[in-house]
């Protein structure tokens, strides 16, 4: 899922960490009796306990890092990185396959116990260099599902094999727009990003077609522990399933999964499912607010 609207995020109190208690727990009773819901239930007042506020300032480091790292639809290697560092000392065996999803297992204490798949997608919306004109202005494409209104007047980074490039997105200004042209929406292939070149040969050196572009934007703390970043979805899913796959107990092998491609059509997600062919699945992802 894709959104620029949704920004904020609560990660303290009975939120993220509760969530992440309540799946360790369930994992540990997982091919088990039932009697073991209650050592479920021990695994998650025992978690609730231990993110005071000195281990939620340290977690939340972890969770700006995820959100900061670029890493579009396609592009997610960056993001792969961190979840392969975080685990290698807790994962059985760590694989990445030909899509680029990283599949983290965790073997189960009883061979015949069921396999679980904690699936969350490492990628984030955003943009593509289409086109270069000869002003030397970016033409892009969006790559999963972004508000045409919102993109006006972002700051993006482009991410060049030179380096990261900043630019601005605009438009033709209102001064010379015909007063119905003002009224509506404009679509983003009215739009382009401004770069600072001199002109298309400029441009060139500078960026190349088919260069991922994010959204450039900072980790900010807002109080009631919330924060705003770009990219909560769905960081926050692989945090939640790096630190469930760090803490579970379970007769079934639990396999922990960071999946690509999800803004532009569930693609990762759909093979390592066939590939594992798990008894049960999470997808472990963020919604729109309701409250």
């Amino acid at each position: 899922m894709g959104s620029m609207q949704s920004s904020l995020i609560g990660l303290h109190n009975m939120d993220t960490f509760a969530y992440i208690g309540l799946l360790s727990g369930f994992m540990r009773r997982v091919g088990g009796p039932e009697k073991d819901v209650d050592k479920s239930l021990e695994v998650n007042n025992h978690l609730l306990k231990m993110f005071d506020r000195e281990n939620f300032e340290k977690e939340i480091k972890l969770v700006e890092e995820l959100c900061m790292t670029p890493g579009i639809s396609g592009h997610e290697e960056k993001i792969a990185e961190i979840i392969k560092r975080e685990l290698k000392d807790v994962a059985d065996d760590i694989e990445t396959d030909l899509m680029g999803n990283v599949i983290a297992t965790k073997k189960g204490s009883s061979k015949k116990g069921p396999k679980v798949m904690l699936a969350s997608h490492m990628d984030e919306i955003g943009l593509m260099v289409r086109y270069i004109d000869d002003n030397g202005y970016i033409k892009f494409s969006t790559i999963g599902g972004i508000n045409d209104q919102m993109l006006m007047n972002q700051t993006v980074v482009i991410h060049s094999k030179n380096g990261d490039l900043t630019g601005v997105i605009g438009s033709k200004p209102p001064h010379v727009t015909k007063p119905e042209e003002r009224k509506k929406v404009v679509p983003y292939d009215e739009m382009f990003i401004d770069i600072g070149a001199k002109d298309k040969e400029h441009a060139e050196e500078m960026v190349s077609i088919g260069d991922p572009i994010t959204f450039k934007c900072w980790f900010e703390a807002f109080p009631n522990d919330l924060v705003m970043c770009k990219a909560l979805d769905n960081r926050l899913g692989c945090y939640v399933m790096m630190e469930v796959l760090k803490r579970v107990d379970s007769k079934a092998t639990v396999y922990g999964v960071g999946t690509t491609q999800e803004e532009v059509g569930l693609k990762g997600a759909k093979v390592t499912s066939y590939k594992l062919n798990p008894d049960m699945a999470f997808a472990l992802d963020v919604t729109l607010s309701g409250d």
